[in-house]
């Protein structure tokens, strides 16, 4: 019975420390309202296997430490979480409930101009082409205009 606990106990505190204190239905549907940010952090290093509190840490320009401490006070800037996001593959969306309109916020761009160190650290991440894959990404497009052409294919 104690061993049967303490598994199940470990299970909840996994989930919890994965997850945050989110619902499953809340996790599916992202309802984030209300919710704290440290829950979105857990819910972004759930999903890609290699981002975790250390990695975060990196990225921040910081420590695993310093995570776990802006984990127990719920206070992620910003562009900690936009650069969480960015390490997931995600993007943060402005909309306009409104208009509908949207902005994207790029995480490169965003700290292209005003934070270097943050921008290199995450080239780590998604590293900006090389003039060779430029190139060859320019000789395809063309093909594949060529081809457009050949074929009568209109935009």
């Amino acid at each position: 019975m104690n061993d049967a606990f303490s598994k199940g106990k470990e299970f909840l505190n996994k989930y919890v420390d994965i997850n945050g204190d989110l619902t499953l239905g809340e996790l599916e549907t992202g309802n984030w309202r209300n919710k704290k940010k440290s829950a979105l952090i857990r819910w972004l290093m759930s999903k890609k296997a290699d981002l975790n509190r250390e990695k975060l840490g990196e990225l921040f320009g910081s420590s695993k430490g310093a995570v776990d401490m802006k984990m127990s006070r719920d206070s992620f800037s910003i562009d900690e979480l936009i650069i969480a996001a960015y390490a997931a593959d995600y993007e943060i969306v402005l909309r306009n409930n409104s208009t509908g309109d949207e902005k994207t916020i790029d995480a490169r761009e965003w700290f292209r101009n005003y934070d270097k160190d943050t921008f290199e650290r995450l080239k780590s991440i998604h590293p900006e082409p090389t003039s060779a894959e430029l190139a060859a990404y320019e000789r395809k497009k063309r093909e594949l205009e060529d081809l457009k052409r050949e074929y009568g294919i209109k935009d």
